[in-house]
């Protein structure tokens, strides 16, 4: 492990006001062997400067001057071209890094024969990380054998294993040398089509379930990219060059269904922030039809979440809340389930509002159970509570994710099926045309 060589490519511009902190926190990496090219992208203040100066300090450092400012995408292109490493690692230059990062990643691979190992990050500037947990739930809960990723065997939701951002990846040879892997030379989202791209075309990925990269946040500052038509988001134009990779794919079926929950998802993201009206337009009005979404077996290539969401953007509702979408997931679950006959457990906040919307359809609800004994008995929105232990029930949707795993030990074998509500909406069908 220690003979083969890491390259990390660094673009920078003007980003003097943190560099130093930057640089020598990944000059001081654990992992010796290493090739730090840093493209310094057009900079008019002392980046230049001081990173010639550490470049004078050790050999490991090559500065790569341009003089005109191209993008951080453009720059990253470069220090790939220029690279002479067995992996590769994308960092940026105002940014924090753990010393063992590079260490422990390149282990990670090695160890599992991956061709991609990927850590966790945060911000580490007053901005709270609300999303690792949730990130690192889902990914266990689409591939089982997590945090190993055998690729070939997860196509239909790869996209949703792979984080866009290049800085939590280590990438071997193999794959950022392929003519298809490059940064897109776009305004913003650059680092999208990366992304998903080297997942998609790697065949083993392994997750280091901590934090080395800690995400400095703008807030005004500059040090990465240009001023152009920043009041744009690029993101559908990202993913429409995803989308003809895809097509061009032998195995491209379970692909498209990945992206296709993938693109609702991401916008779902931005519900709520300035140019959401815009991209959701773009999405309905342009790319749905670009990328084949307006067909009839669409919907049961989703997950009941993004299918609650496609519908509402079909029907032009831009004004619906992520509350409202979660309920109707739900629903959507409840709808498909019970055709085979199912039961809630549940009535609490949650469950009594999932009942007050099924109470408003066609569909047949079996039971209702709590593990409440003063509930039984009593009616919950026009459905009788019952005691569970004089009842077999076929399929029962639990309402209450963080008792899950105590109710399903009380139950023990007197229901057939038992579903964790919460997890189920996210689930992405695994068969064609479910």
């Amino acid at each position: 492990m220690d003979r083969d060589l890491v390259t990390i490519v660094i673009p920078a511009y003007n980003a003097e006001q943190c560099l130093c902190e930057g640089i020598e926190s990944i000059l001081n990496q654990t992992y010796r062997n290493l090739e730090i090219i840093c493209v310094c992208d057009g900079c008019t203040d002392r980046t230049a400067e001081i990173l010639l100066e550490y470049a004078s300090k050790d050999p490991r450092m090559v500065v790569q001057i341009e003089l005109e400012n191209h993008g951080a995408a453009v720059s990253r292109n470069i220090g790939m071209n220029m690279a002479h490493g067995e992996w590769i690692a994308f960092w940026d230059a105002d940014d924090l890094y753990e010393h063992n990062a590079i260490e422990e990643l390149l282990r990670a691979a090695v160890e599992e024969s991956a061709d991609l190992a990927c850590c966790y990050w945060e911000y580490f500037d007053d901005i709270p990380d609300r999303n690792r947990g949730i990130d690192n739930w889902l990914k266990k809960l689409y591939c089982s054998t997590y945090p190993i990723i055998n690729t070939r065997e997860e196509l239909h939701h790869i996209m949703q294993l792979a984080m866009t951002v290049p800085c939590n990846k280590l990438i071997h040879k193999s794959l950022y040398t392929k003519d298809e892997v490059f940064f897109q030379d776009i305004p913003n989202v650059n680092d999208v089509y990366f992304s998903k791209v080297v997942a998609m075309s790697s065949y083993k990925m392994v997750y280091v379930d901590k934090v080395f990269y800690h995400y400095r946040s703008n807030r005004g500052r500059h040090t990465l990219s240009t001023e152009r038509d920043t009041k744009k988001n690029y993101l559908f134009v990202a993913y429409h060059k995803i989308y003809e990779y895809i097509r061009q794919k032998e195995d491209n079926l379970p692909l498209l269904k990945s992206f296709y929950n993938d693109v609702i998802t991401n916008l779902n993201i931005y519900l709520g922030d300035p140019g959401y009206d815009v991209l959701f337009d773009s999405l309905r009005n342009v790319y749905f039809e670009k990328w084949g979404m307006l067909g009839h077996e669409i919907p049961g290539k989703l997950s009941c979440i993004n299918r609650a969401y496609y519908k509402n953007i079909l029907d032009n509702n831009k004004n619906i809340s992520l509350q409202d979408i979660y309920m109707q997931a739900r629903v959507e679950f409840m709808r498909e389930l019970s055709y085979k006959g199912c039961s809630v457990w549940g009535t609490g906040q949650m469950g009594k509002a999932l009942l007050e919307e099924i109470s408003k359809t066609d569909i047949n609800i079996q039971h209702v159970f709590d593990s409440a004994q003063d509930k039984w008995g009593r009616q919950v929105c026009g459905f009788v509570v019952e005691n569970f232990s004089e009842v077999h029930a076929e399929h029962i949707v639990i309402t209450t994710p963080k008792f899950y795993d105590e109710i399903v030990k009380s139950i023990e074998e007197r229901a057939d099926h038992i579903y964790n509500l919460e997890q189920q909406i996210w689930l992405i069908p695994e068969e064609e045309n479910v």
